[in-house]
């Protein structure tokens, strides 16, 4: 007696470290079923998860008709109201049976024999799990000794079951901590950009400010090319437009500035030009790669689109409408000898001459 004591022990220690190697609840399970079936001597072997209620029976690993170990993951379905369920779970972590009864599998009937239940608990005395086992292929008698194996195998289990299920649990939210992290970095750095756009945007026209002609120039200086290049600088400037807001109101002023830059937005060409409102009725567009001709060409058709867009300024000496000057300067050299204010001052000179 003393010497099957012993040797229980130890195969019970090798379930403990077989069981504790497994990463996942599916994987504890598994070779739950693969002991029991290989070790314990037990025909067929099943692990049936259940919630705290005990309302329902959700299949993991078991044996087919065969005696095959088989994934039963497919297998769910309310707690059945059978005689050997009901003893489970009122005498929870013993192990119940019943003998000369039907043995089913997917709640067919198989064969006939002895099938045994065991209910695991937590400490708290919540249901975990059902184990179920019978003796459909080799009619071997349930010996106390197999029950008390079983009871004390079953014990080993719910302690792994629980670790296990502890552990998933943490792993599941770190995992959702980590995708909500990556969510909100993504939204944080959306918004991020989204208020970097609008404090480089001018509110009223929705043209850029003075902090997009700056990061413009930034990236033109950051680019990187050591060819020689022609930049050109358009100012466009609004004519006798105190003129316009002391007569019509600032109100007006603003619808008049607004569809001034929808005008310009629409001469834009790339997308890494951008017209910028620098002062109140001053804009400014820079270019690369244009040349004096083809600037010229942009320059004149903003000044003559803004014009044909009839908009009334009854004090202006320049006629009837609202119009603009348009001054602009073109320059040939490498990215390194690159200076806006030099570009800007003969810009500057020639709308001067316009208004002029």
């Amino acid at each position: 007696i003393r010497k099957r004591q012993e040797q229980n022990v130890r195969m019970l220690h090798a379930s403990m470290v077989e069981l504790s190697r497994c990463m996942t609840v599916s994987e504890v399970c598994k070779s739950a079923v693969t002991f029991a079936i290989n070790r314990l001597g037990i025909d067929r072997f099943a692990v049936f998860l259940t919630d705290k209620q005990c309302t329902h029976m959700q299949g993991t690993w078991g044996t087919d008709i065969q005696g095959n170990v088989v994934d039963e993951s497919y297998y769910r379905s309310d707690t059945v109201d059978r005689s050997i369920v009901n003893a489970a779970r009122i005498n929870p972590n013993d192990v119940v049976f019943e003998e000369s009864v039907p043995i089913y599998h997917d709640f067919h009937i198989v064969g006939f024999g002895w099938t045994a239940m065991t209910l695991l608990v937590d400490n708290n005395g919540d249901p975990v799990a059902f184990i179920a086992a019978d003796n459909l292929l080799r009619r071997s008698p349930l010996t106390h000794q197999l029950r008390e194996m079983i009871r004390m195998f079953a014990s080993n289990l719910t302690e792994v079951l629980l670790r296990t299920r502890a552990q998933e649990a943490v792993h599941q939210m770190n995992d959702t901590l980590e995708q909500e992290v990556k969510v909100r970095t993504r939204e944080l750095q959306k918004a991020n950009e989204q208020l970097e756009l609008l404090s480089k945007m001018d509110p009223l026209t929705r043209l850029g400010n003075r902090r997009m002609l700056e990061a413009l120039l930034e990236e033109m200086c950051l680019s990187g090319e050591s060819k020689r290049n022609q930049y050109g600088l358009i100012l466009v400037d609004i004519d006798h437009f105190g003129q316009y807001n002391n007569h019509y109101g600032h109100m007006q002023g603003d619808i008049a500035l607004m569809r001034v830059g929808n005008i310009l937005q629409h001469h834009i060409q790339f997308d890494n030009e951008v017209f910028c409102r620098i002062g109140g009725e001053e804009f400014a567009l820079l270019v690369s790669d244009y040349d004096a001709e083809r600037v010229s060409k942009l320059a004149e058709c903003i000044r003559k689109c803004i014009e044909d867009e009839r908009i009334p300024h009854e004090l202006s000496s320049s006629g009837e409408h609202l119009t603009v000057s348009v001054g602009y300067a073109v320059v040939e050299l490498e990215q390194s000898e690159f200076n806006f204010d030099t570009l800007y001052c003969e810009a500057d000179r020639a709308l001067y001459k316009a208004k002029e």
